[in-house]
């Protein structure tokens, strides 16, 4: 066995329709991975691009690696005053944890289901850029948090009550971890799996489900963390005030640092009572890439009205410049929510759309008037949307006002969008399970261009890599 040592260096990197550059440090926080044999079989290899064609090269652990060494072990079958430390003595709460864990630790979690007795608070448990905290669920295995039958409320944390609150962390990597089950109680305050506090900057999340509770994750004024192939799904606040109407996949909000960046990747968004992704209030930048968002909007196992339903929430916040591009979507698909798939939400900067799909958004239950695919109608701001695909929407495209940056879409060129455009639109598939290294099921079916269809080579280059004479239209790139 040996160890790969990755650096990964500081780049600025220029932005399609910006007239600005950002500098962007990495912040993986993987400073070591695990390799076996020659072969790297223990390794999956992704390239994500970050802005303008720039791209991280990150190592990921497929299933069946080996055990990575620890520091410290938790356990569903642990007990805190065990000292933490071999597979026979390990520590029961994340609590515990946040009292011993250092900078350059590794704590693994075993499976099973954790029942917690009170709030989870992870505080002033930092890392550094070089030494990352490191909290991983056991390879093979699958932790599951929840609260127990006699699990105490805790005092709101700026109007939330998370199950596992970070009030001041930096440089945490956290991997391989369910929430479950964390349902709202009556007391009309935000249940989210996990909530970032301001100033939890730097941090990886990885391969994070949270599901069936009160909300997903909600990143409040928190910058430069990376979340990548997460699933938040079917969470729903029935006792908010106005009900159904913040239980959103993820929220990344409340930004007032405009020098902020969060990034994901990868990640699924579907049937929670609200949003899918919501960038509520965020003056800083976010960047999406090949994320789904779908049937976001409804009441839990029904087609009744929840809360706004739109798959991509771009808004509200921005400097009030619209030469500030603060928002990046591309490769991403929203299928089938209440009201609009990508929604402007009186964002007052730029954002950019980029081959991306929106499809029978406003059509299912008591879907809204006002949806749309492309929902940009409440501002002149003259945002980029180029090679996209809006079908069989209530309303494919409402605005914007603004055209000057709105080209080579479906709607805006001569070409023709119906079912056989595609391998595959079976949409039954969106939350299949993932393929072992956590990626997206069905990268060349679902949705993926059929040989010889017209949205091949029909898009214009925007800076990221293609095939082809020019990029295809839509969320997948053709290798045809």
């Amino acid at each position: 066995m040996k160890k790969l040592f990755i650096f990964l260096a500081a780049c600025v990197i220029s932005i399609t329709g910006v007239a600005q550059s950002l500098s962007m440090w990495n912040n993986w926080g993987m400073d070591t991975v695990w390799v076996s044999g020659e072969d790297n079989e223990y390794l999956n290899i992704k390239m994500l691009p970050i802005l303008g064609g720039q791209t991280y090269q990150i190592f990921t652990p497929l299933g069946g690696e080996p055990v990575p060494e620890f520091t410290w072990l938790l356990s569903p079958q642990g007990n805190d005053s065990w000292d933490g430390q071999t597979l026979s003595t390990p520590f029961k709460t994340l609590n515990k944890l946040a009292t011993v864990i250092q900078a350059g630790d590794t704590a693994l979690l075993r499976g099973g289901t954790y029942y917690f007795n009170e709030q989870q608070v992870w505080d002033d448990v930092d890392g550094t850029s070089s030494d990352t905290v490191k909290v991983w669920g056991y390879p093979g295995e699958t932790p599951i948090f929840t609260k127990s039958g006699s699990y105490t409320p805790p005092t709101p944390v700026i109007s939330a009550r998370p199950l596992i609150a970070f009030v001041s962390t930096v440089y945490n990597y956290w991997r391989d971890i369910e929430i479950s089950g964390y349902e709202q109680e009556a007391d009309g305050d935000g249940w989210n799996g996990i909530y970032l506090r301001s100033g939890n900057d730097h941090n990886v999340f990885e391969r994070i489900n949270i599901h069936d509770g009160g909300g997903g994750m909600y990143v409040y004024n928190s910058g430069f963390n990376t979340f990548i192939n997460c699933d938040f799904y079917r969470n729903e606040d029935p006792y908010t005030t106005n009900d159904y109407d913040n239980a959103d996949g993820i929220a990344i909000a409340q930004n007032t640092d405009v020098n902020d960046t969060n990034w994901v990747y990868g990640c699924r968004f579907w049937g929670n009572s609200d949003d899918g992704i919501d960038f509520f209030n965020n003056a800083g930048f976010v960047f999406v890439d090949n994320c789904w968002s779908f049937h976001n909007g409804f009441i839990r196992d029904t087609w009744l009205e929840g809360g706004n339903g739109i798959g991509f929430k771009l808004g509200s916040g921005g400097t009030g410049t619209e030469a500030d591009t603060i928002r990046q979507i591309l490769n991403c698909i929203s299928f089938g929510n209440r009201s609009s798939g990508f929604g402007e939400e009186e964002i007052t900067s730029t954002a950019s759309i980029y081959n991306s799909l929106a499809i029978y958004n406003a059509t299912a239950g008591t879907g809204s008037s006002w949806g749309a695919g492309f929902e940009f109608n409440s501002s002149t701001i003259g945002h980029w949307i180029k090679n996209n695909i809006s079908y069989g929407n209530n309303d494919d495209v409402d605005g914007p006002t603004n055209q000057t940056n709105v080209e080579y879409n479906d709607w805006d060129i001569p070409v023709t969008i119906d079912d056989d455009i595609w391998v595959s639109i079976d949409t039954t598939l969106f939350d299949d399970p993932r393929l072992t290294d956590g990626s997206l099921p069905y990268a060349t079916t679902l949705f993926y261009p059929a040989t010889g269809e017209p949205i091949i080579d029909a898009g214009i280059d925007i800076g990221f890599p293609f095939n082809g004479s020019a990029p295809d239209l839509g969320p997948k790139e053709s290798n045809y």
